[in-house]
């Protein structure tokens, strides 16, 4: 279902840019396709694993997709505007896969320690959402890498490209189960 006060500003701001010829029809299906290109286009899915048939409605068009990518541990990279379901279509394939989900928002001051852990004033190793997806073999999603600095994306091309990743608490080896999204 559309957003009924985001129609009415889009349609208040295309009032405003119409040419005197157009008339509120044409508005509104100009309107109707602009909102088109922000909501994902919606699918009904059916997972089978063994015996169990598992029914998910209104997923993202690239469910299936993901869905096929991530069971097979391949690293996924998606692309688009805000709002899309980006974020929510990772977090409903990991639950659909039963494998565990976590993710990092990144931008400028993103540090390493933000992802690779750190050890407390005790001498404590802190570990982090990517340490532990690493260690329990889930799903991580680094939300806004493009806004990434440098430091954390040599931390992230470590275990891209190695399969290995050092920690404060040692050296992790990529597992089986982890993908990167």
């Amino acid at each position: 279902p559309l957003d009924e006060d985001a129609v009415r500003v889009i349609f208040a701001e295309q009032m405003e840019k119409a040419p005197a010829k157009m008339d509120e029809s044409a508005i509104r299906a100009l309107v109707a396709s602009e909102v088109a290109t922000v909501i994902p286009r919606t699918v009904r899915v059916e997972i089978v694993n063994g015996d169990k048939v598992t029914k998910t409605e209104n997923q993202h068009y690239l469910f299936p997709l993901v869905v096929k990518l991530l069971s097979a541990n391949a690293n996924v990279m998606l692309c688009g505007p805000a709002g899309t379901g980006k974020t929510t279509l990772v977090e409903n394939v990991a639950t659909v896969l039963q494998k565990p989900f976590d993710f990092n928002s990144f931008g400028d001051g993103t540090t390493k320690g933000d992802l690779i852990g750190y050890r407390d004033a005790m001498g404590e190793y802190r570990d982090t959402q990517l340490v532990r997806m690493v260690k329990e073999g889930g799903i991580y999603l680094a939300d806004e890498l493009d806004r990434a600095n440098g430091a954390s994306l040599t931390v992230l091309h470590s275990i891209l490209a190695n399969g290995i990743i050092s920690t404060p608490g040692g050296t992790l080896h990529n597992p089986d189960g982890f993908s990167f999204v």
